[in-house]
C-alpha cells in the first residue's frame, strides 16, 4: 500500500500544493490530467527519484529494511531508451536485474507480439513498438508497485486491450500496486 499524505511538489511553480492519498494492493489506479499538471513528477516522487517538497509518501506493506527502488519499477518513457540497443537487450537486463526465470523473456515477447522487431536496434522502432517494450520490461519484473507515464501512448487498439488484461491478471496474481497517469483529451 502507499499512503501519500499532504505532498506538495514545485518545479518552475507549484505542481501539487497538497494532496493526500493511499493505493491499496492488488488495485488498479488511474490520474488524469492536463499537460504540466505534475503528472510526472508524482510518480518520480513515488519511485524515490526526486524528493517532494513537503509531505510524506509511505509504503506500509514493504519489509523495514527494503528500499521503494528495490521494489518499485518506473520507466518514464521511451526517450529513456538507448538508440542503438535492441528490445531484447532491454528484457534480458530488466529480467536478470529483478533475478527472474530467464524463459520469462519469451512469454513477454509473445505477449506483446514483438518477435518481428525484439531483436532489431531500437532507433528502427516506431513509438509504439517502443511502448511495447516498456510495457514488457514492466511485465519482466516482480515489482510490487508499478507506475505508468501514458502507458497506453502510441499503442494500437489491440495492444491497449493486452495491456488492460495484462494489469488485471497480474495485479490479482502479484498483490500489487498499479497507478498510472494519462493525459486529459
Amino acid at each position: 500500500m502507499i499512503i501519500v499524505k499532504h505532498i506538495r511538489l514545485i518545479a518552475e511553480h507549484t505542481l501539487i500544493s497538497d494532496a493526500s492519498f493511499t493505493l491499496s494492493t492488488g488495485k488498479i489506479y488511474g490520474l488524469s490530467a492536463p499537460n504540466g499538471s505534475g503528472k510526472s513528477t508524482l510518480l518520480r516522487s513515488l519511485a524515490g527519484l526526486r524528493k517532494s517538497d513537503g509531505g510524506t509518501i509511505s509504503f506500509s506493506d514493504l519489509p523495514s529494511q527494503t528500499s521503494i527502488k528495490e521494489q518499485c519499477f518506473y520507466f518514464e518513457n521511451s526517450s529513456w531508451l538507448d538508440s542503438n540497443l535492441t528490445g531484447y537487450d532491454y528484457l534480458s537486463l530488466i529480467n536478470h536485474l529483478w533475478k527472474a526465470d530467464p524463459k520469462h523473456i519469451e512469454e513477454v515477447i509473445t505477449t506483446w507480439q514483438m518477435q518481428d522487431f525484439i531483436n532489431r536496434p531500437i532507433k528502427k522502432y516506431s513509438l509504439g513498438m517502443k511502448q511495447k517494450v516498456i510495457l514488457g520490461m514492466y511485465q519482466a519484473t516482480d515489482a510490487r508497485y508499478w507506475l505508468f507515464d501514458q502507458p497506453t501512448l502510441a499503442l494500437d487498439k489491440q495492444s491497449v486491450t493486452t495491456f488492460l488484461n495484462y494489469l488485471s491478471t497480474a495485479r490479482k496474481k502479484n498483490k500489487m500496486v498499479v497507478f498510472f497517469v494519462t493525459c486529459r483529451r
